[in-house]
């Protein structure tokens, strides 16, 4: 992806599963789809599971590719999308109208091969470009108002 920034933290506010002094790499990232950035992401990791990605240019490769290149492969995780309003510099970033709201997904990546968090990433996807969807079923026999488990939601780009 298109400017893509690689640099070395020590310390990221949120990270479950990791060690507050662990030394972390960071790797910040905006994407460009026909000239327009639809998405911002930021992306913590151990400064050992990082570091060999610091040549690595991004414009044409992802992150878990790279990782897995290393035997590192991500198995599972949490994520969580919500709405928010950007900061100013975000706006900017995306090339948003000042009022535009975003989606915030965050995500907590594992690896099995580590044993803990291996990765550590907030996203800012663009809301106009983007809409969230939730397939609903209702199984045979079962009382429509009866609740069940809810399937995963998708982000998906907005059609039209």
């Amino acid at each position: 992806m298109p400017g893509a920034r690689h640099s070395s933290r020590r310390h990221v506010r949120r990270c479950p599963g990791l060690e507050k002094s662990t030394p972390l790499f960071h790797l910040e990232r905006l994407g460009l789809a026909d000239g327009v950035p639809p998405a911002l992401g930021r992306v913590w990791m151990p400064a050992a599971i990082g570091e060999p990605l610091t040549t690595v240019g991004f414009t044409d490769t992802s992150v878990y590719d790279q990782l897995q290149a290393t035997g590192i492969v991500v198995t599972g995780g949490d994520e969580t999308v919500r709405a928010v309003v950007p900061s100013h510099a975000e706006h900017a970033a995306l090339g948003l109208t000042p009022s535009s709201a975003a989606f915030s997904v965050r995500r907590i990546a594992t690896s099995q091969s580590q044993g803990v968090a291996i990765e550590c990433r907030h996203t800012l996807i663009r809301g106009d470009l983007f809409c969230l969807t939730n397939p609903m079923t209702v199984p045979v026999g079962r009382d429509r108002d009866e609740s069940g488990p809810t399937p995963p939601l998708a982000l998906a780009p907005t059609v039209g």
